[in-house]
C-alpha cells in the first residue's frame, strides 16, 4: 500500500509538470505564430508601398537637342543627366569639314533648369591639295531654363563660347549664342518646333539665326523630322538649308539618330550619326 500511494503521488507531479510544459510551448508557439504574423504583414505593407512608389514616379520621355538643328523647349528634370554624343561630315566644292566627335552634356539642377556643355574634336581636308588638319573646337558652357506659359513650350538658351581650341578651330574670341525656343504639338504624332536666336562676337562677327522643325513620331520607337534653318550674317547676308532624319528610341533611355541636310543658298551637304543617353 505504502509503495502505491508512492507510486501516486509521483505520477500526479509528473503529470502537472508535463501539462504546465505542454501549455507553456503551446503559449510560446502562439506568440511565435503572432510575430511571425505581424512581421510578415509589415514586410509585405513595406513591399507594396514599394510597388506603389514606383509605379507612380513619373516617366518623363527623351527628349533629345539632336539629331535636328532645333533646340527643344524642354529643360532637363532635376537630377537626370543626359549625353548627346555624334559624328558629321560636312563636304563642299573645296573642303570636307569632319566633326569627328561632337559632345553635349546637360544635366538638370533645378525645376525646369538644365547646365550645358559642348566639346568637339574636327578635322578639315582642302581637296585641291588634300592638305588636313585636326583639333579640339571652342569650349561651350551655358543653360537651358523653361519659361513657364500656357499651351506651348517655351525656353531661352543661352551658349558663352570660350576661346579654347587649336589654331584654326577657335574663334580666338569669346561669343555669346542666344536662342529662344519654342514647341507645341498638333497631335500625338506631330510637333512642330522653333528657334530665333542671336549669335554675338563683335560688332564684324554676329547674325539673327532661326530654325523650323516638324516631328512625326511613326510609333512608340520610330521618330522622323524635317527642318529648314540659316542665319543672316550682319543682318545682311541670308542663308537657308534643310534636312531630314530618323531617331530610334532602343530603350526610355538610349536612342539612336540619323540625319542628312543640304544647303538652299549655300552648296554644301552633310550627314550625320549619333545616339543619346539618359542616367537618372
Amino acid at each position: 500500500m505504502k509503495y502505491l500511494l508512492t507510486l501516486l503521488f509521483f505520477t500526479v507531479l509528473y503529470g502537472s509538470s508535463y501539462a504546465q510544459e505542454i501549455t507553456e510551448n503551446t503559449n510560446n508557439e502562439q506568440t511565435e505564430s503572432v510575430l511571425d504574423m505581424l512581421i510578415r504583414n509589415q514586410e509585405a505593407a513595406t513591399e507594396n508601398e514599394t510597388m506603389a512608389t514606383t509605379k507612380t514616379l513619373p516617366k518623363e520621355p527623351l527628349i533629345t537637342d539632336r539629331p535636328d538643328q532645333t533646340e527643344s523647349a524642354v529643360a532637363m528634370p532635376k537630377g537626370y543627366f543626359q549625353l548627346e554624343t555624334g559624328t558629321m561630315l560636312t563636304s563642299n566644292n573645296e573642303v570636307n569639314n569632319w566633326t569627328i566627335n561632337t559632345n553635349l552634356f546637360r544635366y538638370g539642377i533645378g525645376k525646369n533648369v538644365e547646365l550645358r556643355l559642348v566639346t568637339d574634336i574636327n578635322q578639315y581636308t582642302m581637296l585641291v591639295n588634300e592638305h588636313s588638319r585636326i583639333g579640339i573646337g571652342d569650349l561651350q558652357v551655358g543653360l537651358k531654363a523653361e519659361i513657364p506659359v500656357k499651351k506651348v513650350e517655351l525656353a531661352y538658351l543661352g551658349h558663352v563660347v570660350l576661346p579654347t581650341g587649336n589654331n584654326y578651330f577657335s574663334s580666338d574670341q569669346f561669343g555669346l549664342i542666344n536662342k529662344i525656343c519654342l514647341g507645341h504639338d498638333v497631335t500625338n504624332k506631330i510637333s512642330f518646333g522653333y528657334n530665333v536666336g542671336f549669335d554675338y562676337y563683335d560688332e564684324m562677327d554676329y547674325a539673327l539665326t532661326y530654325t523650323y522643325v516638324i516631328g512625326f513620331g511613326l510609333n512608340d520607337q520610330v521618330g522622323f523630322f524635317v527642318e529648314v534653318f540659316g542665319d543672316s550674317f550682319l543682318l545682311e547676308e541670308f542663308s537657308a538649308s534643310y534636312d531630314g532624319g530618323f531617331t530610334f528610341l532602343i530603350n526610355p533611355d538610349l536612342q539612336l539618330d540619323f540625319s542628312i541636310g543640304t544647303g538652299i543658298t549655300d552648296t554644301f551637304n552633310f550627314y550625320s550619326l549619333g545616339l543619346s543617353w539618359r542616367v537618372r
